[in-house]
């Protein structure tokens, strides 16, 4: 992972379980189309609750925004628009 978010402080005292499924929804959404990732974040949300812990709205927040970069910013205003329906 380049640039990885895990350096962002936001995430510096992070359990080493979020950690660990944060680095796993980034190394498997590299490259990935928007469409595929979110089912990914939802998978990693739901991994999280099994045992007990949830992403905060920041990190969510940081994790979306990591996800949506590489998208036009009409695109990022299309996904932020959706976002707040939810």
């Amino acid at each position: 992972m380049e640039n990885t978010i895990l350096n962002d402080p936001l995430f510096q005292n992070l359990s080493p379980l979020k950690k660990a499924v944060i680095a796993e929804l980034m190394e498997k959404a590299a490259n990935t189309p928007l469409d595929k990732a979110f089912p990914l974040l939802l998978k990693a949300n739901a991994t999280l609750n099994k045992q007990g812990e949830a992403f905060t709205t920041a990190e969510r927040n940081l994790l979306i925004t990591e996800l949506t970069k590489k998208l036009s910013p009409e695109e990022r205003r299309k996904i932020a628009a959706l976002l707040k329906l939810l």
